[in-house]
């Protein structure tokens, strides 16, 4: 484990990964870490868990930040990049927006940036996005006046993923700016498919490093994420996020379980695992459920008419150890099915 992260001193290969730009390389260097399970804390260690959390939400959809001075510009830019397959933030400010970015987003797809300041102002705005590690590859495209593009575009060639568009521009021609730039950074795509298999990998990473309680890891930072993973559109992550937060010692982390299980609108292999979740969750951590949600446990244990769901839910309450003046209204036949 120690040749993998390194130690307190100075990491290794894969640790000094986990600072790369690409969200991509960051995601499997956290998960060959978390897989080692070092033993010890090394250079690098509090980024592991983080990295692998954000991951549990990684989508294919394009995350962007647009940065203009003038707010109906601003606006008008950001209503013409989002669509069903884009994330759009944007600010006023430079580092305002790259801290929206960074607080909002696990990986950043394009920065568009306005010319409407001066010279100075726009180069030193671009070495401030390049200062900042999570953005260092990030394509840039600088949203040039006419009058400003004799300093603009000599500007963006002196700075790798940076691009100009010059004048009023449309959503393809700003996001054919944003593809020349990514090209010359090699920042990776990320694809549905290569984000589904990240994000279950996380979790199941996630997961391993509770149950073995590394105590180099403190898994419960990924609580809110795994919640969020609980939307997920692909099941199989949803049941791994139950799974993670089954680990949790977190009361949130309980009732979250709890919900997906009596909520009727997901599917009887999920809140099966959901009551398989709670029933472990509780075994782990004793009840942290809030008293209207153990009521609605007992109900849906003895009205539900599916007999495996009932049977499950049952078996969580077991777990639960509901008091006994509770327990005693469930009838007996249900306990006997």
């Amino acid at each position: 484990a120690e040749a993998v992260a390194g130690t307190s001193s100075g990491g290794g290969a894969v640790s000094a990964a986990l600072r790369f730009p690409d969200v991509v390389v960051r995601t499997r260097a956290g998960l060959v870490i978390g897989n080692a399970a070092p033993a010890a804390a090394f250079h690098g260690s509090e980024l592991v868990v983080p990295i692998l959390a954000n991951a549990l939400t990684l989508t294919d959809r394009r995350n962007i930040l647009v940065i203009d001075p003038d707010g109906e510009r601003l606006r008008q830019v950001v209503e013409d990049l989002r669509d069903a397959d884009s994330n759009v933030v944007g600010e006023s400010d430079v580092l305002a927006g790259l801290d929206r970015a960074a607080a909002e987003f696990n990986s950043l797809s394009a920065i568009f940036l306005s010319t409407r300041v001066k010279t100075q102002d726009a180069r030193a705005a671009l070495l401030a996005i390049r200062e900042r590690y999570l953005f260092t590859l990030t394509p840039v495209v600088l949203m040039a006046e006419a009058e400003h593009a004799i300093w603009a575009e000599p500007l963006a060639e002196s700075l790798r993923g940076v691009e100009v568009v010059v004048g009023a521009a449309d959503r393809e021609a700003l996001l054919a700016r944003v593809a020349s730039a990514a090209k010359t950074v090699g920042m990776t795509p990320v694809d549905g498919d290569m984000a589904h298999e990240l994000a279950l990998l996380s979790a199941e990473t996630l997961r391993g490093l509770a149950v073995d309680r590394a105590g180099v890891f403190d898994v419960s930072v990924a609580e809110k994420a795994a919640v969020s993973a609980l939307d997920a559109a692909h099941e199989d992550l949803q049941i791994a996020a139950v799974g993670l937060l089954a680990t949790i010692a977190s009361g949130g982390a309980q009732r979250a379980i709890a919900e997906i299980g009596v909520k009727g609108s997901h599917t009887e292999s999920l809140r099966t695992a959901a009551f398989a979740g709670l029933a472990e969750s509780a075994k782990r951590f004793g009840s942290r459920l809030e008293g209207e949600q153990v009521d609605a446990l007992l109900t849906f244990s003895f009205e539900e008419a599916n007999l495996r769901l009932r049977t499950a839910a049952s078996h969580a309450l077991g777990a639960l150890n509901v008091a006994a003046d509770k327990a005693s209204r469930i009838p007996l036949r249900f306990h006997r099915g």
